[in-house]
């Protein structure tokens, strides 16, 4: 089997959750989501803590979210809307 490049997140670093948010958004709109659909907190939120081993890091929760999402359209990655979200790119 060949290894696959990828990247390794330190889910404690406060930029690298900011980076997993970010990811987890563009990977859903990649793969599940159409363009003319949008993403709410509350689904991102779960599917972020899904993708977390058990009992290994700090859970996502609404709040942090949230407060990454208006980063992430501050920083023109995201459209942030109510609690809808969107790529931007």
């Amino acid at each position: 089997m060949s290894s696959l490049p990828y990247t390794y997140f330190r889910v404690s670093w406060t930029e690298h959750r900011l980076d997993f948010t970010r990811n987890s958004i563009v990977y859903l709109f990649r793969t599940t989501y159409t363009s003319t659909d949008e993403l709410t907190i509350a689904a991102l939120v779960a599917y972020m803590n899904a993708a977390l081993p058990p009992d290994k890091h700090e859970e996502f929760d609404t709040a942090e979210v949230t407060r990454a999402a208006k980063t992430l359209h501050d920083r023109g990655s995201v459209a942030f809307e109510g609690d809808m979200l969107k790529p931007l790119h």
